[in-house]
């Protein structure tokens, strides 16, 4: 939300990317056609806010990052991810795809609690 991994690219953060459809391409905001219509959002949040400590010449505390981090949170319905049983055997420790299966799974069954009327 408000920090990148390990304090890197400190001019971009989740909310530079927000309205994009292509990630990687400035300007590339997505059109609904009209005929789609969005039942949720799914997205990880603050793995990389808080996957290392603050560096030398960031601006942030441990009390000010998480608070920075609070505020753009705003009121958004919140699912903590269980990482227990992950492999994080993909490329650069992200998740593989036994960890993605695991994941979903975990996340469907909340998904599946939620008062959605679906």
């Amino acid at each position: 939300m408000v920090r990148n991994y390990n304090g890197g690219r400190t001019d971009v953060t989740y909310r530079t990317y927000y309205d994009r459809a292509l990630q990687n391409v400035p300007g590339d905001v997505w059109q609904n056609p009209g005929t789609w219509r969005l039942q949720a959002v799914v997205i990880n949040l603050g793995t990389k806010d808080f996957s290392t400590a603050a560096n030398p010449g960031e601006p942030w505390t441990p009390d000010s990052l998480a608070a920075a981090y609070r505020s753009a949170y705003g009121g958004v319905r919140y699912w903590f991810l269980d990482d227990s049983g992950l492999d994080y055997l993909g490329c650069d420790w992200h998740y593989s795809a036994h960890d993605d299966r695991l994941i979903a799974e975990r996340l469907t069954s909340f998904i599946t609690g939620l008062p959605t009327g679906w």
